[in-house]
């Protein structure tokens, strides 16, 4: 593959696909991404989550994660540095450890486990450092709402969920 640009290695575990890309270009490239579709915005369709990193390096890239709803439409983004993904290992971990942790974090930022359904158990309970009232409650009060939760930056933990009630996707749970 000599004369190559670009060489794809790509796995496909049920409705999840991871892309490692290596380019032997200078510009900005695909390094690594996951996609996944599951419900969310609507219980009985299906959205498309998508993690992508992208950059020089695994250490020194850009990620970006993405929801679009069964119409295509981006219902949800958030950028962040690739080292934020290391949450507080970055200083206890060697530079290859800090790639192999980051590839299986993006690797397993869609699994099954981060779905939440109903997004807020009867159960929870609210903590005013973690959330608003009002959005806890709107999320609450939807038994169908399906929750997303995922980690990124020193020790943040985030849940999000679609708001039928305000047409959007909200942060209704929140910790560091």
């Amino acid at each position: 593959m000599k004369n190559s640009p670009l060489i794809f290695l790509s796995l496909s575990i049920a409705l999840c696909t991871v892309t490692l890309a290596k380019s032997q270009s200078k510009t900005e490239k695909t390094i690594l991404s996951n996609t996944r579709q599951h419900s969310f915005s609507d219980p009985k369709k299906k959205d498309t989550f998508t993690i992508t990193l992208t950059g020089q390096s695994i250490l020194n890239g850009n990620v970006s994660f993405k929801i679009r709803d069964c119409k295509k439409t981006i219902i949800y983004e958030q950028k962040f540095k690739a080292e934020d993904l290391l949450g507080d290992m970055a200083d206890v971990l060697n530079s290859r450890q800090q790639q192999d942790t980051i590839e299986s974090r993006i690797r397993k930022f869609f699994n099954e486990k981060n779905y939440t359904s109903p997004a807020i158990a009867a159960n929870d309970k609210f903590y005013e450092d973690n959330s608003t009232k009002e959005v806890w409650n709107d999320i609450k009060s939807n038994k169908a709402a399906i929750g997303f939760l995922f980690s990124y930056g020193y020790e943040g933990t985030y849940g999000i969920a679609y708001s039928k009630k305000k047409h959007k996707v909200v942060t209704y749970f929140y910790s560091d």
